[in-house]
């Protein structure tokens, strides 16, 4: 599933999903209209009742976001959509609640006495509509594709992207949807009676919009992070003002993950313990299901390579003399400092110190890595690690393929320069499980489709090491990993 949805295509999964809810979710999609700059017939005349009583449009919102996001999934991805839904529903009813909050008493008692309204609106916008698209009956609103807040694409947030900025981000749609909402007041007899103090007091109520949207949004924010744990985790919630109160609402694993968070800036996570204790932690919230062999198989593999010592002793000691003694990797891998950038186009070159230069330094690795593994992001599109020749990139894979072994997690981690760089990376997959396990993997497609419910990590380390093995140039190697990963980005 996209990580990108409009709101027609929210409302559509909803109905499709709870069709209870199918009456409600055409009374928003309705509503989205008003905000709309669209002209509009007996469907806008249809809104008038909903706006002259207070609090309904809180209700109606409510009521879908309640009734649709109580609901439990027994699949990963679905419970991944379900969220985003959940979050774009919230982007939207943010502005209903704050149109709630500011129209004025004495235009609701105004617009609730005038059913005459009703008839002006319809016959108003019958003229307007055949001045603008001849032809078209004004029976009827504009079609989707002349409704542009309707099919505006809403992006579900990234890890990286802070509240503030996911709020700087949906205040051009709230505004957008404000001057939607006044256009649609113009087209009342309300207006056309009104004289300009009048006029001027409505556009003052309503050009705070926006602003009281984003309050209303950040206060929706966080009772959809008490609905979704993984929600919680990587929305960097332990940075803000109310995060205290929050947190001590939420389970023992969104607590750790923020004190994780929070103890990267003044002590070090050895060998990843505390992430591994973080992950322990995280409640069985789905009926995951793993192939029981393959998974107690690489446990045990990766277990063993981080208690080896980390350095191997190659010389032969003589006896009697003293020897040096190297501690494991499990007791020697200090995680360390990184920047984090996302990629959402071909301008900025990875190789050029300056697009790295101006980014914020951060100390929180292993809770920044979970953050990511529970966002939609990390079903979408791979993530990639940079890092110079010998800076631990295979270190760190080597410690976080254990650290993650879970029920939550089942990671198979690919070192390329142990299988055959010719082969495909289905290929690659299945070799090193052979290899590791001794089991037979007939198909990849097969396996995967036993951790369904739990979709596992694929860690490939050492593409530098791919090109030394073969001595040719992968340059299509990467691009391949995006199309296996996600084959329909669409």
């Amino acid at each position: 599933m996209s990580v990108d949805l409009n709101f027609k295509e929210v409302c559509n999964l909803i109905k499709k999903d709870e069709p209870k809810l199918i009456e409600a979710v055409d009374k928003l999609l309705s509503l989205v209209i008003i905000g709309s700059p669209a002209v509009l017939g007996p469907a806008g005349a249809a809104l008038l009742p909903l706006l002259s009583v207070k609090n309904e449009l809180v209700k109606i919102g409510k009521e879908v976001f309640d009734s649709y996001s109580k609901k439990k999934d027994e699949d990963y991805v679905a419970k991944q959509q379900r969220m985003q839904v959940a979050y774009s529903l919230l982007v939207y009813t943010a502005f209903f609640e704050a149109l709630d909050r500011s129209l004025p008493k004495e235009l609701r008692s105004k617009i609730g006495l005038l059913e005459s309204e009703k008839m002006f609106v319809a016959k108003k916008a019958s003229k307007k509509t055949s001045a603008l698209v001849p032809g078209l009956s004004g029976d009827c609103a504009l079609t989707e594709a002349q409704n542009p807040v309707v099919s505006q694409t809403l992006a579900f947030p990234h890890p990286t992207e802070s509240l503030p900025q996911q709020i700087e981000r949906h205040a051009q749609l709230w505004k957008q949807m404000e001057q939607g909402f006044n256009g649609f007041l113009q087209q009342l007899a309300i207006w056309d009676d009104a004289d300009d103090k009048k006029r001027n007091e409505i556009l003052a109520a309503t050009k705070k919009i926006p602003e009281t949207a984003a309050e209303c949004f950040e206060a929706q924010y966080f009772e959809l992070a008490r609905k979704y744990e993984d929600f919680a985790v990587w929305a960097n919630l332990q940075e803000h003002k109310k995060t205290k109160k929050l947190m001590e609402s939420l389970s023992s694993y969104v607590q750790q993950h923020a004190a994780l968070t929070k103890a990267g800036a003044s002590s070090i996570d050895i060998g990843f313990t505390k992430l591994h204790d973080v992950v322990l932690s995280i409640p069985q919230t789905l009926k995951v299901t793993q192939a029981k062999d393959i998974f107690e198989s690489l446990g045990r593999h990766y277990d063993a390579r981080i208690n080896e010592p980390i350095i191997e002793e190659k010389d032969e000691v003589e006896e009697g003399k003293p020897r040096l003694s190297f501690p494991p990797v499990c007791d020697a891998f200090i995680p360390q400092s990184f920047r984090v950038l996302r990629q959402a186009s071909k301008s900025r070159r990875f190789e050029d110190e300056a697009t790295w230069q101006n980014l914020p330094r951060r100390d929180d690795l292993g809770a920044f890595l979970l953050s990511y593994l529970s966002s939609p992001y990390s079903t979408e599109t791979p993530l990639v690690i940079l890092g110079h020749p010998g800076s631990g990139k295979s270190l760190l894979t080597t410690v976080l393929s254990a650290r993650l072994m879970s029920r939550q997690y089942t990671a198979i981690r690919v070192p390329l320069r142990e299988v055959d760089a010719e082969a495909g990376i289905v290929a690659q997959i299945e070799q090193i499980i052979r290899r590791i396990t001794n089991l037979s993997v007939d198909s990849w497609a097969k396996l995967s489709g036993v951790f369904k419910n739990s979709p596992p990590i694929v860690i490939l380390d050492g593409y530098d090491e791919l090109l030394q093995a073969s001595g040719k140039v992968f340059s299509g190697y990467l691009k391949d990993v995006q199309n296996w990963y996600c084959p329909n980005p669409s």
